[in-house]
């Protein structure tokens, strides 16, 4: 059973099925009777077993001689479901986090969450996505992945699910593509959805990439994207903001610039799309291969401001930030976001220069046209991170970081945390290769308070597991 018991956690789980029932060993103290699966209640010590299939839980019910009662729950967990550890040193700000639980036999994944204690209280079916997030609504979505796409050429838009794993909607955008982009997915306050449609581009002119003295072709085929927001009812679009009309493909830094196409599609990828937040009525995107995030006004199509990568007149200068200050950049980055207050926060992943990555805030000031670092914290568990990642700040000032690809490790591990404001770590969890090869975590976040609650997610995955 994990974790181990405890009398405050009334959340577990056990590698249990038909095949294999759950061993109880129950020890009580004087006066408390125990439960076990609605089993006689006894007292003392005593043990059992349960048989449940993958997915269905049972409880475990102890009352005190005073007529006081707990009720714990255990969920046994799918026999493909990944490994993983946990650490808990504080005291979690966020009540569940929800994520990509990869990879098991056969690089099984599944969309979950994860409580503070580490337990998986939730998971969707096994499917194969990236990224998995709880909508305003308290429904789970997650964008979907389609074999035979070159990276960052997109995938099969995204599923809207109930808790019982029920599908309430596929979400794709409006034009471009027929497939959504994996990276993303936003849902509005109106209900509208935000997302980017992939599409490969032909005839640009890419020969000012030199590579190791070799020009890429002036005629190449890249990988583009079309930013969109699609009405609720997916049947009209407010608007589309083309990123080659915006981004020439020069302002890819050299990091990132290859001579040769991709042998999967014949295409470069200058550009290389991974997040967009709402910004009042503009938007803030951010894009991996240009080192940068930009804010645009999706009326005009006009770039406001751009942080970061090849410098352009809209450019923001960085201030108190070390990294910028001595002439690099961001490199790679995710998961741009735009607190209430105006702040930026940004996951910086440090590829290409193999520097350690950081979860960053930045106070914009547009009149002087200068972003000034206001946070920066790192986990001494991560030294590098190759790709994805997310840094969200709670509102109680804790942050909730997926660290992304870790690189540099002795075992294929991904990690997450929770920080406090002083970089203090609170919680950890870590998805290992016990099971086989882990891909990067995409992103790891925390569920708003209030949202869900644990009845809400038990009752789903009993209707999902009857």
């Amino acid at each position: 059973m994990f974790p181990s018991f405890s009398a405050d956690v009334i959340d577990y789980v056990s590698h249990c099925n038909d095949s294999t029932p759950a061993q109880v060993s129950v020890t009580a103290p004087t006066g408390t009777t125990v439960s076990v699966d609605a089993q006689p209640a006894k007292g003392g010590s005593f043990n059992t077993q349960v048989t449940r299939k993958a997915g269905q839980r049972f409880t475990i019910v102890a009352r005190t001689a005073s007529g006081s009662s707990t009720t714990y729950n255990v969920r046994c967990l799918d026999p493909n479901f990944p490994s993983w550890s946990y650490q808990r040193s504080g005291t979690p700000q966020a009540d569940f986090y929800v994520t990509v639980a990869c990879c098991g036999p056969n690089g099984a994944s599944y969309p979950a969450m994860f409580d503070s204690n580490g337990v998986p209280i939730w998971w969707g079916p096994e499917t194969s996505t990236p990224y998995a997030m709880v909508l305003p609504n308290g429904d789970v979505a997650w964008t979907k992945s389609a074999s035979g796409f070159a990276p960052g050429t997109g995938g099969n838009g995204a599923e809207e699910h109930r808790l019982d794993g029920s599908l309430v909607r596929t979400i794709k955008p409006a034009t471009g593509s027929s497939n959504g982009d994996l990276h993303e997915l936003l849902q509005l306050p109106n209900g509208d959805y935000v997302m980017a449609a992939a599409l490969l581009r032909s005839n640009i002119d890419l020969s000012s990439w030199v590579v190791n003295g070799h020009s890429a072709p002036a005629n190449a085929t890249i990988v583009d994207y079309v930013l969109q927001e699609i009405t609720a009812d997916q049947q009209s679009v407010v608007w589309s903001w083309d990123v080659n009309d915006h981004v020439p493909a020069t302002e890819t830094p050299q990091e990132w610039r290859v001579a040769n196409p991709s042998p999967a599609c014949g295409c470069f990828d200058p550009y290389h799309f991974n997040s967009i937040e709402a910004a009042g009525n503009d938007f803030v995107a951010s894009f991996r291969n240009l080192d940068g995030i930009y804010r645009f006004d999706p009326s005009t199509g006009s770039v406001l401001w751009k942080l970061g990568g090849t410098a352009r007149p809209e450019s923001l200068t960085a201030q108190g930030d070390s990294v910028f200050t001595s002439g690099g950049s961001f490199s790679g980055q995710h998961d741009a976001r735009v607190l209430a207050d105006g702040t930026v926060t940004v996951h910086d992943n440090g590829t290409a220069p193999g520097r350690q990555p950081r979860a960053v805030r930045y106070s914009i000031d547009t009149t002087h046209a200068t972003a000034t670092l206001q946070n920066q914290l790192t986990d001494p568990l991560v030294p590098g991170s190759f790709c994805c990642g997310s840094a969200r700040v709670l509102p109680g000032g804790d942050w909730v970081i997926g660290w992304g690809g870790n690189c540099c490790q002795p075992n294929p591990v991904t990690t997450a945390t929770e920080l406090t404001s002083g970089g203090s770590r609170v919680f950890l969890l870590q998805f290992d290769g016990a099971n086989g090869s882990v891909g990067a975590q995409y992103r790891f976040l925390p569920v708003p308070s209030g949202l869900l609650t644990r009845d809400a997610l038990r009752a789903g995955l009993d209707a999902e597991y009857p």
